[in-house]
């Protein structure tokens, strides 16, 4: 079950979308209003997960770690560059008579594809070896 979690304000935040009169309310109408929210947020919260998975599966906050991933990035890049000038003979340029557009987005859809089978081969390990695996 994909449980959503949200702060008071966010509570807040969404009654006044709904009903932009929520801050001008008796205190009785808005305790009303906040607990209809939040009983349509657990109603939500029990289905959503095998409707849409991993889509809006809400993460925890990260936990301290070692290792620097942005750095490794950056290393990733460079090395994406020297390749990339190895295989055209010169770095990424603009106007280089390619649609950058074009060329972003059919990338994205590659990595949504590659990040969608990581997801369910690690779903598949999970289901098989439990949760201790890497």
């Amino acid at each position: 079950m994909t449980k959503l979690e949200f702060s008071d304000a966010d509570i807040y935040d969404i009654c006044l979308s709904y009903d932009h009169s929520f801050g001008l309310m008796n205190a009785e109408a808005r305790g009303m209003l906040i607990f209809k929210c939040k009983e349509w947020i657990r109603a939500i919260s029990k289905n959503i997960g095998s409707k849409f998975g991993p889509a809006v599966q809400k993460e925890p906050s990260p936990i301290q770690s070692t290792g620097d991933i942005w750095k490794d990035v950056q290393s990733d890049m460079e090395q994406r560059r020297k390749f990339g000038i190895n295989k055209y003979g010169t770095p990424l340029q603009a106007h280089n008579g390619r649609n950058p557009l074009v060329d972003a987005y059919q990338e994205a859809l590659d990595l949504v594809v590659y990040l969608k089978q990581a997801i369910e081969e690690l779903d598949d390990r999970m289901r098989n070896d439990g949760p201790e695996v890497a």
